[in-house]
């Protein structure tokens, strides 16, 4: 199973989405999904992604939001979702409907080097909620909005 490397202060969230914790809830998908589904159809509708947007899903999980996310912005967008866990990922990888404008990358979001100003929107479900220092996390994820970029509003 691979780690991705990440900022010190996330060890902690790294090695619990990796471990026996991280493969219970990949395990548990389909029970996590229709739990959470309705908060990601709230999430897609505040987005509000256009076709042809880059879309960052931060915590992407097993992928769902980052599926609905590629199709709102299809055919000339893409959706990239981001996440710690190899487990999460591997199943979102498996999942992902072919033809979608989209890609998934095991990452630690305070660290990872984004393409600089390359994404119109970042959204997150659940993901943010884990960073151990918001302000780097943030930084970081701002440096890979575009100047028109946007979050969701609450």
């Amino acid at each position: 199973m691979e780690q991705p490397s990440g900022h010190a202060e996330n060890a902690d969230q790294i090695a619990y989405w990796n471990g026996p914790s991280g493969q219970r809830w990949a395990d548990r998908h389909a029970a996590q999904e229709s739990l959470l589904g309705p908060i990601a159809d709230v999430l897609i509708d505040r987005a509000r992604p256009k076709p042809g947007e880059r879309v960052l899903d931060v915590g992407c999980g097993s992928g769902a939001t980052t599926f609905a996310f590629a199709k709102a912005v299809a055919p000339d967008g893409f959706a990239l979702g981001l996440d710690v866990s190899d487990p999460m990922l591997s199943q979102a990888r498996a999942f992902a409907p072919k033809g979608l404008p989209l890609d998934f990358v095991l990452a630690d979001a305070t660290v990872h080097p984004f393409e600089p100003v390359s994404f119109d929107l970042l959204a997150s479900r659940f993901g943010v909620m884990f960073f151990a220092d918001p302000v780097a996390s943030f930084t970081n994820l701002r440096r890979a909005l575009k100047p028109s970029g946007r979050l969701p509003p609450p």
